[in-house]
């Protein structure tokens, strides 16, 4: 047989088999852009941190930052007092720059182990709190801190220690020479957050909002069909133009 027609038997059925591959390879290779574009987005919303979100609108706003606060609690059980004592053991040996103590509970059945650690910047506290519960042991980690200054080795600072399925943010400035009123200012403030406003309180020097933002895996139910996980209190300042601000996630934890 010639050689020159053997050879062009073999390409056809080369580029035969090469065209009936062509849709499993692109499925193939939608597969791997699909995965890739998922785990991009997933990543990216693991990586949000909502407190660094709302500094950064208190900044766009141009706000006087006054105090800023996170606040976690984490719920385990363990078997028995022993294990209990190890844990309080393990957080204080990986935690020996806090000051710790024990504090007793008079007429309670709970201990009270709490570590303190202050310095120009921040004050944090850590509350280990343990007491029996059906044969076990009820372990609960609560860890606040609060700051008045920010900078952008803060969250690393701290971020070890915020755990568990209770997290709260917030923080607290001010708006000097306010040209707004305080309704269209709660609303600007919402948007910025690409939020929507569920629900809100209105009084005379005071507004309230409550809203969503997608944006966020951090949510309180509402109803049964809502939920929310932005709050937003404006606080006109007497005699003046100012506009006292507190914005916290999923709501705001201390009286305005």
């Amino acid at each position: 047989m010639d050689t020159n027609k053997l050879l062009g038997k073999v390409k056809v059925r080369e580029v035969r088999q090469l065209k009936r591959n062509i849709p499993m390879v692109i499925i193939i290779i939608s597969f791997i852009f699909s995965f890739y574009m998922v785990s991009s987005i997933n990543e990216k919303k693991e990586n949000i941190n909502e407190l660094e979100d709302i500094y950064e609108v208190i900044t766009k706003n141009n706000m006087t930052l006054h105090s800023w606060s996170a606040y976690s609690r984490e719920e385990l059980y363990v078997m028995n007092v022993t294990e209990v004592i190890e844990l309080i053991d393990d957080t204080q040996k990986n935690k020996t720059d806090f000051v710790w103590s024990t504090e007793k509970i008079e007429n309670d059945h709970h201990n009270k182990v709490v570590g303190t650690k202050n310095n120009q910047s921040l004050d944090e506290r850590i509350v280990i709190t343990s007491y029996e519960d059906r044969n076990k042991y009820k372990v609960n980690i609560t860890y606040q801190v609060v700051g008045d200054e920010w900078n952008s080795d803060i969250m690393n600072e701290i971020s070890s220690n915020i755990k568990g399925s209770s997290i709260f943010y917030m923080i607290q400035g001010s708006i000097e020479d306010n040209n707004k009123n305080l309704q269209d200012l709660a609303q600007d403030l919402v948007r910025d957050f690409s939020g929507e406003v569920k629900e809100g309180v209105e009084e005379d020097q005071f507004i309230s909002v409550s809203a969503y933002n997608p944006r966020w895996d951090l949510s309180l139910p509402l109803n049964q069909n809502d939920k929310m996980n932005l709050q937003i209190g404006v606080r006109s300042v007497p005699y003046s133009d100012n506009v006292d601000v507190t914005i916290g996630t999923p709501i705001i934890t201390v009286e305005h």
